[in-house]
């Protein structure tokens, strides 16, 4: 017999499920309004977003924090290279992946600015970006920060306040 948690569970399956449905792939003409998501093979699909603020803060324009829930992946390429078990052809799929990944960020105003193997996660020997915090944004598409595609707030929308994680 099902108990409360796994209506709950079940619910909470089909509310995210419904959100994925209302969003549709970004490309470089949609409208501000429009809601569109990054969609890419190579682009970490993010379910939900929940932004963090301050008690205090009432008008919710500087996020602390934020909790994002995605795809489930096998782990990521730092670890992957670290076991050493990767062929020359799996290398190069997984680098062209993420090129491909990157290059359609850039398309849709969504610049990637924390290159690091962690930050490269698989699902199989596909490559998927994630990790958007450290990215600067030039469509101000709302629908990218509902599910977390970028981020809102004077640590993250600021170019001096990304400049000073940069070097510029």
């Amino acid at each position: 017999m099902a108990n409360a948690f796994d209506f709950r569970f079940a619910f909470i399956n089909l509310f995210l499920f419904r959100i994925c449905l209302d969003f549709e792939k970004a490309t470089d003409d949609e409208e501000d309004d429009a809601l569109v998501v990054p969609i890419h093979e190579n682009i970490i699909r993010n379910f939900a977003n929940i932004e963090i603020y301050d008690s205090g803060n009432k008008k919710e324009d500087d996020c602390l924090g934020w909790i994002t829930i995605m795809e489930k992946c096998d782990g990521n390429l730092r670890e992957k290279l670290k076991n050493g078990n990767l062929t020359l052809k799996e290398r190069k799929k997984i680098t062209t992946g993420i090129k491909s990944g990157l290059k359609y960020l850039e398309k849709i105003g969504i610049f990637h600015h924390d290159k690091k193997l962690a930050n490269f996660l698989l699902i199989g020997d596909v490559a998927k970006v994630c990790d958007f915090g450290l990215v600067m944004e030039l469509s101000g598409r709302k629908s990218y920060r509902k599910l977390g595609y970028t981020r809102r707030g004077s640590k993250y929308r600021r170019i001096d306040a990304l400049c000073m994680f940069l070097k510029c």
